[in-house]
């Protein structure tokens, strides 16, 4: 099937991914019964950890020696996952920001918690764009503001973000609401990539779901789309972002 996954964190000891080489082992191998072939590995990367990015480079580098591809998914690089934050503007100052691997493509998330949601989003994001990034906001459906606006979410797009859908929502494992815009979403083609977002050998088995309900629901296009054609992209182009 060759699915690529561009958004789970496999990574050992990192952050809140496995602990262990062999734990991320069984999570490639689970993967790759799913149908994945290859994978970008991210890890959540926000003001007060910087270390991780150290840490990412050293437990990928344990990780690929310790992988067999013929019954294991590829794990082709690793990116942060930006928290909008302080350090995050303090590193695109500094034209630090890691993104996938050989491209611009920046993975970005926001907080959760109240008031943690830029106000001027499709402002920043210019700002991010006049710098050649191209940024992909990971699970969309999560945040209250875009429930609530969904013309930002349509704005950022015409913009020329892309929008990753975080696969498990579309299962429940983020609460009945964000169950509900995944999809709705996923029907009205907000989404441009579909990700696992899989931590552990635990979100496993409603990974299998996720996989089994968009086939279900969407022609075979659509999910090669989601899971092969555009998240290859983030592999494919050449540039000149941070990358290992």
């Amino acid at each position: 099937m060759n699915y690529v996954d561009t958004h789970l964190h496999v990574l050992p000891s990192v952050d809140d991914g496995p602990s262990s080489i062999e734990e991320s082992k069984e999570v490639l191998t689970g993967l790759k019964s799913l149908g994945f072939d290859r994978v970008v590995s991210t890890f959540h990367l926000n003001a007060g950890r910087e270390n991780r990015i150290a840490l990412a480079r050293s437990a990928y580098d344990a990780l690929i020696d310790e992988i067999d591809p013929a019954s294991s998914a590829v794990v082709a690089g690793f990116t942060a996952e930006h928290l909008i934050d302080g350090l995050f503007w303090d590193s695109l100052r500094q034209e630090t920001l890691l993104c996938y691997p050989d491209t611009r493509y920046l993975l970005v998330e926001c907080g959760f918690r109240p008031g943690a949601f830029p106000p001027n989003l499709e402002q920043l994001f210019f700002k991010l764009q006049m710098k050649r990034y191209h940024p992909v906001f990971a699970h969309p459906e999560r945040y209250n503001e875009f429930r609530r606006r969904p013309d930002l979410v349509d704005a950022l797009r015409q913009g020329g973000t892309l929008m990753q859908l975080d696969l498990l929502s579309l299962m429940g494992a983020h609460g009945r609401k964000t169950q509900k815009t995944a999809r709705k979403w996923l029907f009205e083609d907000v989404y441009d990539i579909a990700a696992s977002d899989v931590h552990t050998t635990s979100d496993l088995d409603l990974l299998e779901k996720s996989i089994k309900y968009i086939k279900s629901e969407l022609d075979e296009s659509a999910v090669e789309r989601l899971l092969v054609e555009m998240p290859a992209k983030l592999l494919k182009e050449r540039g000149t972002g941070t990358s290992e």
